[in-house]
């Protein structure tokens, strides 16, 4: 996906680091590594990332996974997601090491969901079923 498109910044972050991450371990020698490390950048740049997220993405894939240990007394809140720029100013507004409060996001779905979903055109109910009418299974006969 486009580097412009309205994806959470986290997501478009960790699927170029998978990219290449999955470019290492297929790769059974290291000229092969550099060819596929290649062709990921090669439509990375095509699809508007830029150069340095490209590289820093790439070089963290080279180093060792840490280990994440999550404070039992941390309270977690549910954000709906808007876009990039709402994400990182509520990141800076929340600082971390003083407040013990993770934010998490949470995809709201397309428009057509939510409206589906609101109160205001609740949906029509369901015929009901004649008693007197034997059940079929698949369409009628006839």
């Amino acid at each position: 996906f486009d580097y412009n498109s309205a994806v959470p910044f986290h997501i478009k972050k960790a699927v170029v680091q998978s990219q290449f991450l999955r470019a290492r371990r297929l790769s059974s020698n290291e000229q092969l590594c550099a060819e596929s490390e290649e062709m990921i950048r090669v439509q990375l740049r095509i699809n508007h990332y830029p150069n340095d997220f490209i590289e820093e993405a790439r070089a963290a894939s080279r180093r060792p996974k840490r280990t994440r240990h999550v404070n039992p007394a941390c309270a977690f809140v549910k954000l709906p997601y808007k876009s990039d720029q709402v994400h990182q100013r509520v990141q800076k507004l929340v600082p971390q090491p003083r407040i013990p409060v993770r934010l998490v996001y949470e995809h709201t779905g397309s428009l057509r969901c939510v409206l589906c979903r609101s109160a205001l055109h609740p949906p029509p109910c369901p015929k009901e079923r004649d008693p007197a009418r034997p059940r079929t299974r698949g369409r009628p006969k006839g």
